[in-house]
């Protein structure tokens, strides 16, 4: 449990750091192609991590898999400190960021809709290779491959779409996807089953990174934005904390398949959370890509936070 602490604190850093970091680096009108890039990188390593960890653990041993990963992440924490940071800001740490995110109702809602989606997210990557085990779909390598594939793809295209257009509809659109999804996993028979539910649900977990990633940068300054980024992706913590036993629960009741099938109701208030989080109120939601609107100051309409 120490040990799983240390990799959970590490990751809340990395995490809040390298996307500040990065959606520091832009301008909002290029913000989303740079942060789909970016996301990349974990996309790729998404994919061949199982695979490398597999074939590791099958040739020398679980120890060695470790070892391997320590060599890794040892190289990335070197890449890291010469990478260096684009702009150096002196800010004192205080409570009042803590307060203007909490009154602030375009980033709570937000929030709240990444908790929701991570909180089933979660309970999918804990119990798909057991689920994929009992419905004999395949190798859970190919799952893990085509999701990783997907998610590039659509990263590298909704980004380029959600700085051409607006951040809300690319998410929205996104978080149907999550929830067609959570339906096909549930349903996964065989192998042609088990790479259409990878896709749909890559495609899902692509866009929807991407867009909202982008829509919080847009709703932040350079002194905030790493306060407000630490706020926002602590609810993808907390959902990938909490996923394991509520997800868990769940499918105790009604079977793997039923759970995922109950996980797309997140989808439901997280599209109502979604079209109301524009300041600019719901039709801002839909306005600059789904009914043609192309006001720049509609498309990337920053806060002050």
């Amino acid at each position: 449990y120490p040990i799983r602490v240390i990799h959970g604190v590490s990751m809340a850093f990395h995490s809040t750091a390298s996307n500040a970091i990065v959606a520091s680096s832009t301008t909002s009108e290029n913000r989303g192609e740079i942060m789909g890039l970016f996301g990349i990188s974990r996309a790729v390593a998404f994919g061949i991590g199982p695979i490398l960890g597999s074939f590791t653990l099958d040739m020398w041993g679980h120890k060695t898999v470790f070892i391997v990963a320590a060599v890794v992440g040892l190289a990335a924490m070197i890449l890291a400190k010469f990478g260096g940071e684009c702009s150096e800001v002196e800010i004192e740490t205080n409570r009042a960021a803590l307060k203007e995110f909490l009154q602030d109702r375009t980033l709570i809602f937000v929030t709240v809709a990444m908790f929701l989606l991570t909180l089933a997210h979660g309970g999918l990557t804990t119990f798909i290779p057991i689920h994929v085990k009992e419905r004999m779909a395949g190798n859970l390598g190919t799952f893990y491959l085509v999701y990783s594939l997907s998610i590039t793809l659509v990263e590298i295209f909704a980004g380029k779409a959600s700085d051409r257009q607006c951040r809300m509809p690319i998410a929205l659109s996104s978080v149907v996807l999550l929830g067609v999804g959570f339906v096909a996993v549930g349903g996964v028979a065989g192998m042609p089953t088990l790479i259409l539910a990878a896709v749909i649900y890559g495609a899902g977990f692509g866009g929807f990174q991407v867009a909202i990633g982008a829509f919080v940068a847009d709703q932040t300054n350079d002194e905030n934005r790493g306060k407000v980024f630490s706020i926002f992706y602590a609810s993808y913590d907390l959902g990938i904390a909490l996923s394991g036993v509520v997800m868990g629960a769940i499918a105790a009741g009604v079977g793997l398949s039923g759970m995922f099938y109950l996980s797309s109701i997140v989808v439901l208030p997280s599209i109502l959370l979604l079209m109301f989080a524009p300041r600019e109120g719901v039709r801002e939601a839909f306005a600059c890509g789904w009914l043609g609107e192309t006001r720049p100051e509609v498309r990337h309409a920053g806060g002050s936070l």
